[in-house]
């Protein structure tokens, strides 16, 4: 911070009287009040929203722009690590504050693109615009995107932290990966990940850390650099990858052959397009509004299969982040793709694409449960549960009626037919 203490540019027409050297000693106070909790508390809620700087507040002087594609709470922790600080700090300064606990649920607001007056005062600080820092989040990646595939955790491909730490010795984070259907990165085909590593941490702790100015994603667990673990190699055979719970045995697990992939990035594509309201038939025939109901009728019934329960301890512990930690998971009746962890999520949309391929279009090739029986909607209707089952058949009831004749079709043995409910025939 003695850079930002001492670059003293009168003459500059961004220099003014409100932002004069005071507030320059205002980021240093800043910086040295950073994680010291001796900040005073504020009578704001946690979520509310943030009120826009009293003060006219210069740019910083050392600022990178952000990258194509990139988040904006990635470019805010950028910026904090030119000067060894947390986004948080940065945050609070540009909107003229002393850092306070809140500003995390701020930033993590400001990232969905939730609060415009923060995405104002962090284009003043950081030589953007309003409308450049708006495009980093994710309502201005995708437009009207419902709040429930909005992805409060961070997620990433370990593809992408390589390359762009070879490129510019620093990571960056993407603004799709912040949007619920993003499962796999369609550079890398790489599942995305959320600091799952194997024989280290069960639960994702993570931090975002300076090296050298420069941005580094730390696994508190372990202490080592997540950007600099090898992508997994062989192809892991059984998905989820770990258990739902510690010292807990998974019900179910799938057998997930790379090939597969194919598909589920078809899958995925389709529900981005969904989700940014364009029209056509994009996957299997589906019309979007139709793809989009029937995955989130699905949705939830499905990490019941692989073993999670509906216990909000169990969720709470696996959802906590060390990036932006206080996000607590909702029960699994109303789960998303977008409060999964990332092995979880990825499986659950590699039974998706194989359950809907099995009922409106040719099946999935690689993809079966653990006993090597192939995954359809007929081998998944069996293993949920009685009360499952009656939940997947009040949802499809709200179907177009031939949709739910298709289902109907490929749950039930030809012999079965005529014992068909009646709420679905």
């Amino acid at each position: 911070m003695q850079g930002v203490r001492t670059c003293r540019r009168r003459g500059g027409a961004q220099w003014t009287r409100e932002g004069g050297p005071g507030e320059f000693r205002r980021s240093r106070d800043l910086a040295r009040a950073d994680g010291t909790g001796s900040a005073p508390a504020t009578s704001a809620a946690a979520d509310a929203t943030c009120r826009p700087a009293r003060v006219t507040l210069p740019p910083l002087p050392i600022a990178p722009a952000p990258v194509t594609g990139e988040a904006l709470l990635s470019w805010v922790a950028r910026i904090a690590a030119r000067y060894h600080l947390s986004g948080t700090a940065i945050l609070a300064h540009a909107l003229g504050e002393l850092p306070h606990p809140r500003h995390t649920a701020v930033l993590s607001a400001a990232n969905a693109g939730r609060l415009p007056a923060a995405e104002a005062a962090l284009a003043v600080v950081g030589h953007s615009c309003p409308g450049q820092v708006h495009a980093l989040t994710t309502r201005g990646l995708l437009p009207g995107v419902p709040p429930v595939w909005e992805r409060p955790a961070v997620m990433w491909c370990p593809g992408c932290l390589r390359a762009a730490l070879a490129d510019a010795g620093e990571v960056h984070l993407r603004a799709s990966w912040f949007v619920g259907c993003c499962v796999v990165c369609p550079t890398h085909w790489l599942p995305l990940e959320d600091g799952l590593a194997p024989g280290c941490c069960l639960w994702p702790d993570l931090d975002f850390v300076a090296e050298r100015g420069r941005l580094r994603l730390l696994c508190r667990s372990c202490h080592s650099l997540v950007d600099a673990r090898p992508v997994e190699h062989p192809w892991p055979e059984r998905w989820p990858r770990h258990p739902p719970a510690r010292g807990t045995p998974m019900d179910v697990s799938l057998q997930v052959a790379p090939a597969a992939l194919r598909r589920v990035l078809a899958l995925q594509e389709a529900l981005w397009r969904a989700l940014a309201g364009q029209t056509g038939s994009f996957w299997a025939g589906l019309l979007p509004t139709d793809l989009r109901v029937i995955v989130e009728d699905l949705v939830p019934l499905l990490p019941r299969v692989f073993g999670w329960r509906s216990s909000q301890d169990t969720i709470a512990a696996v959802w906590s982040d060390g990036a932006i930690p206080g996000v607590i998971a909702p029960p699994l009746d109303h789960m998303t793709l977008a409060r999964l962890p990332a092995s979880l999520a990825f499986t659950v949309m590699v039974c998706l694409a194989a359950v809907l391929s099995s009922v409106f279009a040719t099946p999935v090739a690689g993809v079966a449960w653990d006993d090597g029986t192939a995954v359809s909607a007929r081998t998944l209707w069996q293993l949920l549960s009685v009360a499952d089952q009656d939940r997947l058949l009040e949802s499809a009831s709200q179907w177009r009626p031939d949709l739910r004749a298709a289902l109907w079709e490929a749950i039930v043995l030809p012999e079965e037919a005529l014992l068909a409910r009646p709420e679905v025939q």
